[in-house]
């Protein structure tokens, strides 16, 4: 027995090695013979059969291995060990991901929808028109594709709805809302539907294949880009539509009461196999069709670039066999426009095995929609483009930053994106309210994006009104003087309103975006026939007021004979809304925008466009609500208005009210004449959204005990009387006699009530006076006083300058809670940007304030939605302005500046020097090459030359650089990889007088030749 064990024990050891456990099968055998027994022939059958056990024991115990290693994730070797712990949602951005443009607009003829879309067939006379769910849009040399129908409904009396079609849910795309965003837009003088949606970067290769149950199916795929997914379907010969089925990557794994296809990603290649169980019992059709999803990856720019016409689109529903009646008029359609000014950023290269080994122990990706570990969190954040960096962590909260680099000009005006840094501000809301660029609201206080900052030492402080309009004045300062004043100092701006609120026990700043307004939707909701006529908007904008007071609706009104026959004072039109948690309603009413023609008494050429002027001071409360003014009164960011037209004294026969009539207010109609009429023609619903609460951008706050300020007195304040004073006894009564005459108590009144009291000099001066007269009153005396004497005697109860004491006894504070030091932190952006002119830049400048709320609002306010109650996820945009901290020879550590600014010498032969092209490709590449040398985390001067040189090869017979961290090192490595060194930028005066933001690098040709 003690033999047998050792004999396991040392198999344990050498199992896996069949000719070492034969020697020790032979040496055991030997020794427990004592030598008797001698194999000595080793072809014999003892040694032939000894080595074929030892060899499929060895085989067994390999195998054993190698089948227990497959149920742990963290020993895995290879992707097909790792299949073995994935689910299906782990495959979802396990090859590529794709990047999202969060909205494409789709304009279509408004009249073309009302006469094409198809009745339905409720009985209630409603159509419709349906976008196909696999519509593609190619753009840019890029496939985007829906993943959801779009139904266009129209309603009976023509009013418009439009909804995605939610019925089958796309494991792909998650919605935020069943309805994308719509309005009734005018393009041209016509009116058109505006639908806006979000679409991902990614192309459909679509393969159909008949299957046999006796041969089974296995086929190879090809595609280009990158992979993204593939989804399978599969129906009868007799069935309308495909019905999809499972995916998976391993032969291994497969429910087999749940039809399933196999798949194998090769190099640009797919293989599909359909397991044979499935043809068994029945679970697979007739035909297969397998979906294959591609994309580029990584991708960051803009469509504003991009033209309507550069459109191309393609009606695709997949699922069915034939296109469906709701989709085959937008093949007749003649007016029609596609277009875009959103970003198109995200997406991600397909995951090294390193990379899907950590995501598939830590669980990293779940369901693709629910981040919840830490691990999971960074997956999702990588996949839309963000680097995550943990703030907070203990007990009770967990806080995460999400940075990402601003973009660059699509147009490569600038190789890198405009400065950006999130710093601290420190003031008092009572100084920053003095700027003209600060709303003032009392204990709340607005910063818009006009206001400027300078940053001096790296200390921020705002710039004086007066000093802006100084700058930003060509007569005072001109463009070039402009650009070397704004280049030699460190102006920022921030491009969102921040809201400082001290009105609560504790001080609070909050981030929005409100100079962005747009009409959201708008559409039919009521009408008076019984009025003969009718009347709608043709148009409708939001825009910020002229006048800087707040915003503007304009509508154009779409009118006939009838109505324009009707005079302009008989026509009004009001918008209303309730106040939000009340019943009570505020109006507006319309004022005529367009001039009138002298000749006809109506509107030019028949326009007849209205405005609203809706003010407001930029005040928003805690609960995100814009307080309008005048009357200040709330309204939320996002309102629903009630557009009512009003017709004055017309009454044909039959005229009835309706409820158009309970939401007018006629009081307020300008020229309210109580003896006329006024009825309701028309409802309009149109949604206004004024702006966005940044919830999700980098915002800290907190309050420093600052100076108090107190009310005082302006000029000197005597003492008066404020009771008559009498005569009293000894006692303290006042002295009392017996007028016989009158019948009556009679009194002594000393000093009357009202009357100053005197100070000393003054009680001597009546002494005297009284030794003169006795009977002389002190009332009598004052009164007699020259106003010289009066100042002289009377006593002071305050001095100017004293401070003012109130009812409470308290000093009366007169900057309250502004007066304390508010810490606060503010996202800005290169002051450059601020003074530019020129179109390239302002329309840079748009786009990325365009593309940094679309951050904040959709793509992390979408992440931060699965987190924890007490987990929290802000976007803080990497630093790329100011100063960062670095490390350097001997480990010491410096600040250095994240702008850099470079002057790059080529030395070239004579005619490469004259060679006018060449140099102006050398010029065009070399920001971008050292753009490139400035993302790694260690940069060094040497290799900055290095790259130059690799990238010019023999163009160029040496390279010299200066201007790296200011030429005081030769090479640096970051301390904080989400603060990076960048190209700096100058502000250039251009020919024609505009300012543009140009790449800091100059770019010098020596020409190097042997006289």
């Amino acid at each position: 027995m003690a033999t047998t064990q050792q004999l396991i024990d040392k198999f344990q050891i050498i199992g896996t090695n069949p000719m070492a456990a034969q020697r020790l099968a032979l040496d055991t055998l030997d020794k427990l013979t004592n030598g008797e027994i001698i194999i000595v022939d080793p072809t014999g059958p003892v040694p032939y059969l000894l080595e074929v056990a030892l060899s499929a024991s060895s085989a067994a115990m390999l195998q054993n291995e190698a089948l227990n290693r497959r149920q742990y994730s963290s020993v895995a070797k290879n992707e097909e060990e790792l299949y073995l712990h994935m689910s299906d949602k782990d495959y979802i951005g396990r090859f590529a991901a794709p990047g999202k443009a969060q909205a494409i607009s789709i304009a279509l003829s408004l009249d073309e929808v009302i006469s094409k879309a198809v009745d339905v067939n409720d009985g209630n006379g409603t159509r419709k028109l349906t976008i196909p769910k696999h519509t593609e849009i190619t753009v840019a040399d890029m496939k985007f594709t829906l993943q959801y129908a779009i139904d266009i409904w129209v309603m009976s009396w023509n009013g418009i709805d439009v909804l995605y079609d939610t019925s089958t849910m796309s494991p792909l795309q998650r919605l935020e809302s069943n309805r994308p965003s719509w309005a009734g837009v005018t393009i041209g003088g016509r009116r058109y539907l505006r639908i806006t949606f979000p679409v991902m970067q990614m192309a459909i290769i679509s393969n159909m294949a008949q299957l046999n149950n006796i041969t089974g199916f296995s086929k190879q795929f090809a595609f280009t880009d990158n992979f993204y997914c593939v989804r399978a379907y599969t129906k009868n010969n007799v069935d309308a539509a495909w019905t999809e089925i499972a995916v998976t990557h391993t032969a291994l794994v497969y429910d087999p009461t749940v039809a399933t296809v196999v798949l194998k990603v090769l190099n640009q290649a797919v293989d599909v196999k359909v397991p044979q169980i499935y043809f068994n019992n029945g679970l697979i059709k007739d035909s297969i069709r397998i979906d294959i999803y591609t994309t580029k990856g990584p991708v960051d720019f803009s469509l504003a670039a991009y033209s309507p016409t550069t459109y191309k689109i393609r009606w695709t529903d997949r699922d069915t066999e034939k296109t469906s009646d709701f989709s085959a008029p937008f093949a007749t359609f003649s007016e029609m426009i596609f277009f875009s000014d959103s970003q198109v950023s995200g997406g991600t290269l397909p995951l090294t095995f390193a990379q899907l080994r950590e995501q598939v122990m830590n669980n990293n990706r779940g369901d693709g929609r629910i981040p919840i570990t830490p691990s999971q969190l960074t997956r999702t954040a990588e996949v839309n483009g963000f680097g995550l960096v943990l703030n907070i962590d203990n007990l009770t909260d967990r806080q995460y930053l999400a940075t990402r680099q601003l973009p660059a000009p699509t147009d490569g005006s600038t190789v890198t994106g405009a400065g950006c840094t999130i710093h601290q501000l420190q003031a008092k809301m009572a100084d920053l309210a003095m700027l003209d660029t600060v709303a003032d609201n009392g204990n709340r206080i607005t910063i818009k994006p006009e206001t400027l900052f300078l940053a001096t030492d790296g200390v921020f402080e705002p710039v004086a009104s007066s000093t802006v309009a100084t700058l930003k004045n060509p007569a005072l300062t001109p463009p070039e003087a402009l650009a070397n004043l704004v280049n030699s100092a460190n102006y920022y701006w921030t491009p969102y309103y921040y809201v400082l609120d001290a009105t609560q026990e504790e001080f609070n700043l909050r981030p929005y975006r409100l100079n962005a307004p747009q009409v959201v939707s708008r559409f039919f909701a009521n009408d008076n026939p019984s009025l003969l006529f009718d009347v709608s908007t043709l148009s409708s904008s939001l825009t910020m007021s002229p006048t800087g007071s707040g915003y503007l609706l304009q509508i154009e009104i779409l009118t006939n004979e009838v109505f324009r026959a009707f005079a302009l004072d008989q026509i009004a039109i009001q918008l209303s809304y309730k106040r939000p948690g009340s019943t009570q309603r505020f109006h507006y009413n319309a004022v005529l925008l367009t001039p009138i023609d002298g000749g006809t008494n109506k509107p030019v050429n028949d326009r007849y466009v209205y405005g609203f002027y809706l003010d407001t001071n930029f005040d928003i409360d805690a609960q995100h609500r814009l307080i309008m003014t005048p009357g200040y009164n709330e309204m939320e960011l996002s309102t629903e208005f009630d557009l009512v037209y009003i017709i004055k004294n017309h009454m044909p026969p039959g005229t009835q009210t309706t409820d158009i009539d309970s939401i007018i207010d006629k009081l307020s109609i300008p020229n309210y004449d109580q003896n006329a009429t006024y009825v309701g023609i028309v409802q309009e619903k149109i949604a206004l959204k004024f702006g966005d609460f940044l919830k999700h951008l980098w915002a800290r706050s907190r309050s420093v005990a600052g100076s108090v300020e107190y009310a005082t007195y302006v000029t000197d304040v005597p003492a008066i009387y404020t009771e008559n004073v009498y005569l009293r006894d000894s006692m303290g009564n006042i002295e009392l006699s017996w007028d016989s005459i009158n019948n009556e108590l009679d009194y002594t009144l000393l000093r009357p009530k009202g009357y100053p009291v005197p100070n000393t000099a003054g009680e001597a001066a009546y002494a005297t006076a009284l030794e003169s007269n006795s009977s002389l009153t002190y009332a009598d005396w004052w009164d007699a006083l020259s106003s010289i004497d009066k100042s002289a005697y009377q006593e002071l109860a305050h001095r100017a300058g004293d401070r003012v004491r109130g009812v409470d006894g308290e000093y009366v504070v007169t900057n309250s809670g502004r007066a304390m030091l508010r810490q606060i932190d503010l996202l800005f952006i290169d002051g450059k940007y601020y003074f530019s002119t020129a179109d390239v830049t302002t329309s840079y400048v748009s786009e990325l304030i365009e593309t940094m709320s679309s951050w904040i609002v959709n793509e992390i306010a979408s992440i931060a939605s699965s987190l924890g109650e007490r987990t929290q996820l802000f976007l803080y945009p990497a630093t790329t302005v100011g100063v960062l901290k670095a490390i350097v020879a001997n480990g010491q550590e410096v600040t250095v500046s994240a702008d850099q600014h470079f002057v790059v010498q080529y030395y070239l032969t004579d005619d490469k020097y004259k060679n006018v092209e060449l140099k102006r490709r050398l010029a065009e590449r070399t920001p971008k090459i050292l753009a490139d040398a400035l993302t790694a985390d260690t940069i060094a001067l040497s290799d900055i030359i290095g790259k130059l040189r690799d990238a010019n090869g023999n163009d160029v017979v040496s390279t010299s650089v200066t201007g790296f961290v200011g030429d005081a090192y030769p090479a640096i490595t970051l301390k904080d990889r989400s603060l990076r060194p960048t190209i700096g930028k100058q502000l250039v005066p251009l020919s024609n007088q505009l300012l543009a933001v140009e790449d800091a690098v100059s770019v010098e040709f020596i020409n190097h030749t042997k006289k």
